[in-house]
C-alpha cells in the first residue's frame, strides 16, 4: 500500500488547486485532505488555521520540490503589473517575505522579485524585524492561593445547607456530607425545631473557611489537611449515591490536588536553579 506523507498545508481548497492542478499536469499521485472535518466530530466550531493538507509519496517530495519551483518561476515571470501585490507598500512586501506560512509560494517569489526590483533591504535584520511575534499565551496552572476558594464554597454551602435543614427543606446543596448526617441525627435526637444542627454546619464550615484563609497564604500543610478532609467526606457523598455530589466533590478534589502538587513542583524546580 503506497503511503501518502504531508507535504503543505492551505487555508482552503481554493489556494490548495493552483499546487495540484499542478500535480495533475506533471501526473504525480497526491491527496488533499480537510482536517478539520475530522475533528468537527468532537469539537464543533474547531478554528484551524490551515486545515487542507497535501500529502504526496515520500520518493515524489524532490521531484515536486523541483517541479514548483519551475512553475512557480514562470508563473512570477508572466505576473503582469496589474497584480494586486504590485499595489503593496514596502513594509507589507517584506511582511510576504518575512511571514511566509501565511503565503503562498507564489506570492512569495513575486514578493521576492517586487523587493528585488524596488533595492528594498533584504538583510536578516530587516527580515526579522518583520516577523509577527506569536504571542504565547502563558500556561494554565492552578495555584494554592487560587484554589482555596473551593473550601470557602464548600463553607458557604454548607451553611446554607444548615439553614435549609432548620426549615425541613428537602433541597439541598453539594456541601459537607459530615453535616448534613449529623443533622438528621440531631433532629432524631432534640426534635425537629432544634437549631444544633445548624451550630454542627456553622462549626464545620468555620473549620473549612480557617483553610481557605491559611490556602490564600499559601500554607500547604493547612491546605494539605483540608484535602485529606474533603476526601473523608467523600466517602461519605459516595455511599449517598448522589452522583452530582459525587462529581462535585471529585471536580474540587482534582483542582486542590493538582494545584498542590503543582505548588510542591514550583518550589522543587525554585530550589534546584538556586542550587545550581
Amino acid at each position: 500500500m503506497v503511503e501518502f506523507k504531508e507535504y503543505l498545508r492551505f487555508p482552503d481548497f481554493e489556494v490548495a488547486t493552483d499546487y495540484t492542478t499542478i500535480l495533475e499536469k506533471y501526473q504525480i499521485p497526491f491527496q488533499i485532505n480537510d482536517v478539520s472535518s475530522h475533528f468537527q466530530l468532537y469539537v464543533p466550531e474547531v478554528n484551524l488555521e490551515n486545515p487542507i493538507v497535501l500529502k504526496i509519496r515520500e520518493q515524489d517530495f524532490k521531484t515536486v520540490d523541483e517541479i514548483l519551483e519551475k512553475e512557480l518561476d514562470k508563473q512570477v515571470s508572466q505576473t503582469t503589473y496589474d497584480h494586486y501585490m504590485y499595489s503593496f507598500e514596502d513594509k507589507d512586501i517584506l511582511d510576504v517575505i518575512a511571514n511566509q506560512k501565511d503565503w503562498t509560494k507564489a506570492e512569495v517569489k513575486l514578493a521576492i522579485q517586487i523587493a528585488n526590483d524596488r533595492k528594498l533591504d533584504l538583510t536578516a535584520s530587516t527580515i526579522k524585524s518583520a516577523k509577527k511575534i506569536t504571542e504565547i499565551k502563558p500556561e494554565f496552572k492552578p495555584t494554592v492561593e487560587g484554589s482555596s476558594s473551593w473550601f470557602w464554597t464548600f463553607g458557604i454551602f454548607t451553611i446554607a445547607n444548615g439553614v435549609l435543614q432548620l426549615y425541613n427543606s428537602k433541597f439541598h446543596l453539594p456541601g459537607l456530607t459530615v453535616t448534613e448526617v449529623l443533622n438528621v441525627t440531631s433532629k432524631l435526637m432534640f426534635g425537629q425545631a432544634t437549631i444544633v444542627g445548624f451550630l454542627i454546619s456553622l462549626l464545620f464550615a468555620s473549620l473549612l473557611f480557617i483553610i481557605g484563609r491559611y490556602g490564600k497564604k499559601k500554607n500547604r500543610k493547612v491546605f494539605l489537611t483540608g484535602i485529606i478532609f474533603l476526601g473523608l467526606d467523600g466517602i461519605l457523598t459516595v455511599m449517598t449515591k448522589n452522583w452530582f455530589d459525587i462529581l462535585f466533590r471529585m471536580l474540587a478534589l482534582w483542582g486542590t490536588i493538582s494545584a498542590l502538587v503543582s505548588s510542591y513542583k514550583e518550589n522543587a524546580e525554585s530550589h534546584s536553579s538556586t542550587n545550581a
